[in-house]
């Protein structure tokens, strides 16, 4: 039984205290090469925007929008993705050359921050049908009355 011990102890020892600011120091930069590996990972996000209405041209009114919400998919290293840049994406149509009736346009999406590291994977549905009709302009005749003043 002592001979178990001490075999148990100088196992340890071998294991566990010997060179053992090495050991520290490989744990230590191993856990940085995970670090930067992870950091570095390339991750997809699904996220669901709103489509905002650009440009409409004057005398015409956009009655209908179908689908209001388009989702965007998105590729990028995780730490970008987690630091939420893509919060700021806008999800758009240019309706400046609509005609009246239905018109099917194409989602733009616009990135304010300008982050190359985040790339657009997808966008469903690419196209959205937007229902546009003239403007009735209502004519009011104006009666022109006369006002007579009285001069002393």
């Amino acid at each position: 039984m002592e001979k178990i011990k001490g075999l148990l102890k100088k196992l340890f020892t071998r294991i566990f205290i010997r060179n053992f600011k090495l050991k520290i120091l490989s744990l230590f930069v191993s856990f940085l090469l995970w670090l930067n590996i992870s950091a570095k990972e390339v991750v997809r996000v699904d996220t669901l925007r709103h489509v905002e209405v650009r440009n409409i041209p004057d005398g015409y009114m956009v009655k209908r929008v179908e689908p209001n919400f388009v989702k965007v998919v998105l590729e990028g290293q995780r730490m970008y993705i987690n630091s939420a840049e893509y919060i700021n994406l806008d999800a758009y149509i240019d309706c400046s050359k609509v005609k009246e009736g239905e018109n099917l346009l194409s989602v733009k999406i616009e990135n304010p921050s300008e982050n190359d590291n985040i790339n657009i994977v997808s966008v469903d549905p690419n196209k959205i049908r937007v229902i546009v009709e003239k403007v009735k302009k209502k004519h009011k005749k104006v009666k022109r009355r006369r006002i007579h003043r009285n001069h002393n």
